[in-house]
């Protein structure tokens, strides 16, 4: 498999007036078949976000909520009523390293929410600038300031590995005049 691309809404604003577009990969039939079947994992994926960071959650709840209302949108397609996450966009890495990188186009406060997927039996998310590796074994479910943080998978054993990596684009939310979500704090907790 090769690294696929599955953004949700792109943001190709070179000037302040342009609208958002629907990615072309969710603008194909295939893509009616993907959100069905990822329906169950991203209702799971999308508590996870709530509990861990309840601002972003609802940074990316509203900003969905608008595009699906076709708010700055170039043009609406069917698919993005069907659209199951909080997250902007998605990118699915099949059967590829990563190597050491920070992510670009979300905010600093932007968790990324990484899910592990396939039948590997072992792989670790290496995160440098701690000095630690953690267990990154298939239903792995993984947030994390990902353009603040470097981050890499450098190698697996055994089997098929998928990542299904969520993250926000500032660009869009800002485009939705979402606001930027705060860190999380103790008193969201309490």
């Amino acid at each position: 498999m090769h690294l696929v691309y599955a953004y949700f809404i792109q943001c190709r604003l070179q000037q302040l007036n342009e609208q958002l577009h629907t990615s072309t990969s969710l603008q194909r039939a295939q893509a009616t078949v993907f959100m069905g079947r990822i329906g169950h994992a991203e209702w799971l994926c999308n508590a996870v976000t709530a509990l861990v960071a309840p601002n972003l959650y609802e940074a990316g709840r509203q900003a969905i909520e608008r595009v699906q209302l076709g708010q700055d949108m170039n043009r609406t397609h069917g698919n993005v009523a069907l659209w199951p996450s909080v997250f902007t966009g998605m990118q699915i890495i099949a059967n590829r390293t990563t190597p050491p990188h920070r992510d670009r186009g979300g905010a600093p406060t932007h968790y990324d929410l990484l899910l592990s997927a396939g039948t590997h039996v072992k792989a670790e998310l290496c995160l440098p600038e701690f000095g630690t590796k953690l267990s990154y074994a298939p239903g792995t479910i993984v947030e994390l300031c990902g353009k603040v943080f470097i981050h890499e998978v450098d190698d697996w054993e055994g089997g098929e590995r998928v990542c299904v990596a969520h993250m926000m684009k500032d660009d869009v939310h800002d485009r939705l005049n979402v606001m930027r979500p705060s860190w999380p704090q103790k008193a969201d907790y309490l």
